[in-house]
């Protein structure tokens, strides 16, 4: 995967990335609930990503975990459990230290 990676991005990766983690239930709920609450706006399949099963999901966010284990000085892991706001300081601190500001 790493090789198609570099075939396609020419060997470019951000120099940080951010990943927001959260309990991967309170995330599919949270989706479908947003969904529920905008159905007449939206096309028919806009959530069949969140119509997967919970065990789907817990794998993808094992993925991504995976990459940001692999690569942690670039990809920072973010605790989004708290609030939007709490969540907004904390990346804010994690570029201010990456920028130096």
């Amino acid at each position: 995967m790493l090789i198609l990676h570099d075939v396609l991005c020419g060997g470019l990766q951000p120099d940080l990335t951010i990943l927001l983690d959260n309990d991967a239930s309170a995330s599919v709920d949270r989706a479908r609930r947003r969904n529920r609450a905008h159905k007449s706006r939206q096309a028919k399949d806009e959530n069949r990503f969140e119509q997967e099963n919970r065990a789907f999901f817990g794998r993808v966010r094992n993925a991504y975990l995976a990459l940001a284990a692999r690569d942690p000085n670039r990809v920072h892991v973010i605790n989004a459990r708290g609030t939007p706001q709490e969540t907004h300081a904390v990346i804010m601190e994690l570029v201010r230290k990456k920028l130096k500001i």
